[in-house]
């Protein structure tokens, strides 16, 4: 049975890069025992290097990009792409810009269709996610399903003013 979660007080900065003013997203989280889950290890990495894991998206062209621990000064949507603080070991989102210019990773997001792969390496372990759906909602309105799956959520500001775009996938 799928389970709504709203998304809660996460305030990361999207750069419209067509008008050059930052704007601001909210994701809102209101099922609080999500939030009290575990941390899994794949957000616990204790090593001295910030990198926690890398991406590899080939449909987009995105190839063993780094994902910095949740607490490193790397782990800044306006030099990488980003995992969200309210990641855990159930769901992990991840948010980069789109739009131009070099940090607009996830400009061809999408482009990604239903069974479209995303590939994360951690400790030298690949886990393969397949897409299961993608959507725009309006910005403030951001609705996850929690489904019974490992899932990862891929974000970033949608083609349309005010939206956000939402890609869902789950651990094959």
């Amino acid at each position: 049975m799928l389970i709504k979660v709203l998304l809660m007080l996460l305030y990361y900065y999207f750069i419209n890069f067509n008008s050059k003013n930052i704007r601001y997203n909210t994701i809102n989280i209101k099922d609080k025992t999500i939030l009290n889950i575990a941390q899994p290890e794949i957000l616990k990495d204790e090593k001295i290097n910030d990198l926690l894991f890398t991406i590899t998206i080939e449909d987009i062209n995105i190839n063993n990009k780094p994902i910095y621990k949740i607490n490193s000064k790397e782990n800044n949507v306006n030099k990488n792409i980003t995992i969200l603080k309210e990641s855990n070991k159930d769901i992990i989102f991840l948010a980069a810009h789109s739009g131009y210019g070099s940090i607009a990773y996830f400009n061809n997001l999408d482009k990604l269709k239903i069974n479209s792969k995303v590939n994360i390496n951690y400790n030298n372990t690949n886990y393969t996610y397949k897409v299961i759906n993608s959507y725009e909602v309006d910005k403030g309105n951001i609705t996850v399903h929690k489904r019974n799956e490992k899932q990862l959520i891929l974000t970033t500001c949608g083609k349309k003013d005010n939206t956000q775009l939402i890609v869902e996938t789950i651990l094959e």
